[in-house]
C-alpha cells in the first residue's frame, strides 16, 4: 500500500498531500573485536512528492532511541494509507537535504534517486538524458540530415573528435561513457556502486553545462 499524509510543503509552502516514496531505518555497523554489530541508528531517511507543486523532497530526521523504534507505516494507517496522525506529531523535525525536483526534470529525478540509494536508476536516467537532449540537439543544429535511430552514431555526428583538445571531443567522450554504462545496468545484472552513480551524476552535469555555455538552444528543461 502507498502511503501519504497532509502538512505543508517544505518547497511550495502550502498545505499538501504529501506522498511517501520512501522511507528506510538507518543503521549503523561496528566491529567489537569479536564480531560484526549493526544496530539502529534512530536516524530516518525519506524521500516525499508534493501533490500541490509537483516537486519531490527528501531528507531526514532523528527518530530518537529513546522512544522505541518506528514501527511499519501499515500500522499507523488511519484507512487508505492516510498516516497523518503519526507523521504530524514529529513533522516539524524533518529536515530537508535535496534541491526541488520537478517531475519532468530528469537530472533532479536522478538526484533524488541518489538520495535515496537507487544507484541502477541514477545511471539509467543519466542515459535517458543524454538519448532525449542529443534528438533535441540534432533538430536545432542538423534537422536536414537525417536522425540515426541508435545513439552511438548519434554522438558521433554530433561531436567529432579530430580536435582532441575540443569541447565536441570531450562531450563525445563523456556521453559514450553514459551510453556504455547505460546499456550495461539495463541489459545486465550489474552492481552499481554509489561511487559509480555519483561519477554518471557529475558527468551528466558536466555536459549540461558544457553544452549550455556552447550554443544558444537551450536544450536541458529547467
Amino acid at each position: 500500500m502507498d502511503f501519504h499524509f497532509y502538512n505543508q510543503c517544505a518547497k511550495c509552502n502550502k498545505t499538501s498531500k504529501l506522498d511517501i516514496l520512501k522511507w528506510a531505518i538507518g543503521s549503523v555497523t561496528f566491529n567489537t573485536g569479536k564480531e560484526v554489530v549493526t544496530e539502529c541508528s534512530g536516524i530516518v531517511y525519506f524521500s516525499l512528492y508534493c501533490n500541490r507543486c509537483n516537486q519531490c523532497l527528501a531528507g531526514m530526521f532523528e527518530y530518537g532511541l529513546d522512544v522505541g523504534h518506528p514501527h511499519p507505516l501499515n500500522e499507523y494507517d488511519q484507512g487508505s494509507g492516510n498516516i497523518s496522525d503519526f507523521i504530524n506529531n514529529f513533522y516539524e523535525d524533518f529536515i530537508f537535504d535535496v534541491k526541488p525536483c520537478k517531475r519532468n526534470n530528469l537530472f533532479s529525478q536522478a538526484e533524488v534517486c541518489y538520495a535515496c540509494g537507487a544507484f541502477s536508476a541514477v545511471i539509467m536516467l543519466c542515459r535517458t538524458i543524454i538519448d532525449t537532449d542529443t534528438k533535441k540537439m540534432w533538430d536545432a543544429s542538423m534537422k536536414d540530415a537525417d536522425m540515426p535511430g541508435k545513439l552511438k552514431p548519434r554522438l558521433q555526428a554530433l561531436f567529432p573528435t579530430d580536435n582532441d583538445r575540443s569541447n565536441n571531443t570531450k562531450n563525445y567522450h563523456i556521453t559514450n561513457i553514459l551510453r556504455f554504462l547505460g546499456n550495461e545496468v539495463t541489459h545486465e545484472e550489474t552492481l552499481v556502486t554509489k561511487e559509480k552513480a555519483k561519477q554518471c551524476l557529475e558527468l551528466t552535469e558536466q555536459f549540461i553545462n558544457s553544452s549550455n555555455e556552447n550554443c544558444t538552444y537551450n536544450f536541458f528543461n529547467p
